[in-house]
């Protein structure tokens, strides 16, 4: 069975993308929230799964993957039945273009927002940004 190491917030984008497709592709999973605000990622048993202390996590097995968009692309690879990703090179490479724009693009602006409107004292938010 798989397991799917997250935190608490389980509708945060890089946790919720993966449910969604682990959803689509009828995937059975349990799911770990880690406290990341008590430090849980840093525990040694955890740090055993993922060195670098971050989530998500899917561990297959004796396999552990980390990255959210990684993890994505290998649901769908181990799901072939779910069709998530298309079968020809051109549209499998606007998938991945799609992602990338995303992680490099998206996620970071909507975090630098998130920040600003609602995690930074309000003392130390820039309403530029927000």
């Amino acid at each position: 069975m798989l397991t799917l190491y997250g935190h608490g917030t389980r509708t945060a984008a890089n946790i919720l993308k993966i449910r969604a497709a682990l959803a689509e592709a009828g995937a059975q999973y349990k799911y770990v929230a880690l406290d990341l605000a008590k430090g849980e990622q840093h525990e040694p048993k955890y740090k055993a799964i993922n060195p670098h202390s971050k989530v998500p996590v899917l561990v297959d097995d004796d396999f552990a993957l980390p990255e959210s968009e990684a993890i994505l692309w290998y649901v769908a690879e181990k799901f072939p039945q779910a069709k998530l990703l298309p079968t020809d090179p051109k549209g499998r490479a606007r998938v991945r273009q799609w992602c990338d724009f995303a992680a490099t693009s998206l996620y970071p602006s909507s975090y630098e927002v998130y920040q600003h409107t609602s995690y930074f004292e309000p003392g130390n938010r820039s309403a530029f940004v927000a």
